[in-house]
């Protein structure tokens, strides 16, 4: 058995939705929101738009000895 990370991205979702909603009513006066990721983690999309797969976690271990293995192709000094 494989053993796979991912994101729950229905509950972010709905926290982030949550989130904003509890903002707008301590602040209703609010007009931007600002939104960090680190850009590691994505979603492919099929042709139509909609994910399709859900989002793996960084963390996941598909990746692992993924670097050691670059580092083998290009040096640690020149990704760096």
């Amino acid at each position: 058995m494989i053993f796979r990370l991912f994101w729950d991205e229905r509950a972010i979702w709905h926290e982030l939705q949550t989130s904003l909603q509890k903002s707008l009513n301590e602040v209703p006066e609010l007009r931007s929101l600002s939104v960090d990721s680190w850009g590691i983690d994505y979603v492919p999309l099929a042709r139509t738009g909609v994910a399709a797969r859900h989002p793996y976690c960084y963390r996941d271990p598909r990746t692992a000895g993924i670097k050691e293995q670059a580092f083998t192709i290009v040096s640690m000094k020149e990704i760096y």
